[in-house]
């Protein structure tokens, strides 16, 4: 039987005792740690009797790649940082379903954190996540400490926030941001951000360049002001707004935030279906 260590058996048996690197992969399969590497990168030429060997090596020893090494080698990573309030809101858990799902399909894997609305501690998972080099983070809200500040401003992370207003108050504005940067960011509409009537002309001028659009509808005395969100959802499809609605709740009108969420759910997938039958 291989000593543990020895050539035949370099790392032991995979079973925690050590730490498996790229060198012992190297050594388990007789080749250099450069061909490892390209191997386990699928890049560069090799093979295909060598990768067999190289991937049996990796598979026996239970080696994981180091992502941290890759991250300081290239600057980017696959990871996403998502730091989120709470998780007692009932809109959160599909929130981070939803972010999950898109994440992961783009290869991406989403790592979050709660700062149970203490900016401290937001400050401290921003500074966390950041150690890792992610190639983005997400972060809910405009109201954060000078520091958690600095440090995304000179981290070169690609940070997405949302609402703008001194900035982007019309969408004049928002058209001459968007023309600059050329397709280097995208555009989240959001129905509720604009007072009537001058709101529909807006969202006719700028839906056609939004991605996503938060459906956020106004709440009178009576109930959901289906006036008005019917306006905002033309002059929607006017734009040719083609993405999905994210459903907004914001109103102290119904004491369960659900009951609202499916009341707009509703609202739209009805007038969906009538655009629909109107086409056909």
């Amino acid at each position: 039987m291989p000593l543990r260590g020895s050539p035949e058996n370099p790392a032991g048996d995979g079973d925690g005792s050590k730490v498996v690197t790229i060198t012992d992969v190297a050594r388990r399969a007789r080749v250099g740690e450069s061909t490892v590497s390209r191997v386990l990168r699928n890049k560069g030429s090799y093979s295909r009797q060598t990768r067999e060997k190289v991937l049996k090596a990796a598979a026996d020893l239970n080696y994981v790649p180091n992502r941290i090494a890759g991250t300081l080698a290239t600057m980017t990573s696959k990871l996403i940082g998502i730091v989120i309030p709470s998780v007692g809101n009932t809109v959160v858990p599909e929130v981070l379903a939803g972010a999950n799902s898109v994440l992961e399909g783009a290869g991406f894997q989403p790592v979050i954190g709660v700062s149970n609305y203490d900016p401290k501690r937001e400050e401290e998972l921003i500074e966390s996540i950041l150690s890792w080099r992610p190639a983005g983070i997400l972060l809910a809200g405009l109201e954060h400490t000078d520091r958690a500040r600095a440090l995304l401003k000179g981290s070169g992370v690609r940070v997405v926030v949302e609402n703008w207003f001194d900035l982007l108050p019309a969408p004049k504005e928002m058209n001459w941001l968007l023309d600059g940067l050329k397709g280097k960011i995208g555009l989240n509409g959001d129905l509720g951000n604009w007072a009537a009537p001058a709101k529909y002309a807006g969202l006719a001028d700028i839906m056609g360049r939004a991605e996503l659009c938060h459906a956020k509808a106004d709440y009178n005395a009576s109930g959901l002001d289906s006036e008005d969100y019917g306006k905002c959802l033309e002059a929607s499809r006017s734009a040719d707004y083609a993405g999905p609605f994210t459903l907004i709740y914001d109103s102290p009108f119904f004491a369960d935030e659900w009951d609202g969420i499916l009341l707009q759910k509703a609202f739209i997938e009805d007038f969906l279906d009538t655009r629909q039958r109107a086409i056909a």
